[in-house]
């Protein structure tokens, strides 16, 4: 939630978890653990360092963007969007 905050200045509160997936490479191995997050505010996010890009989009057009490797299957395995081609 401190990331969250301190990447887009949105504040929320931690639920459960949706799923973990781990990206290795030749020089790296992250392993990355998906929450729930409600927002307790509608504000759009202000972008961070690390989070330039940020914004609010239809969900239903997250297939559509420019997405990190897998994310789009993983999101379609977890049931936040709907099975991608």
């Amino acid at each position: 939630m401190r990331e969250l905050e301190e990447e887009t200045d949105l504040v929320g509160v931690c639920g459960s978890m949706i799923g973990w997936t781990e990206l290795i490479g030749e020089r790296h191995h992250f392993v990355i653990l998906d929450f729930e997050v409600t927002l307790l505010d509608d504000r759009p996010p202000t972008a961070g360092s690390d989070a330039a890009e940020a914004a609010w989009v239809p969900v239903w057009t997250v297939p559509e963007l420019d997405l990190v490797d897998g994310l789009a299957e993983f999101l379609a395995d977890h049931g936040i969007i709907e099975t991608i081609a």
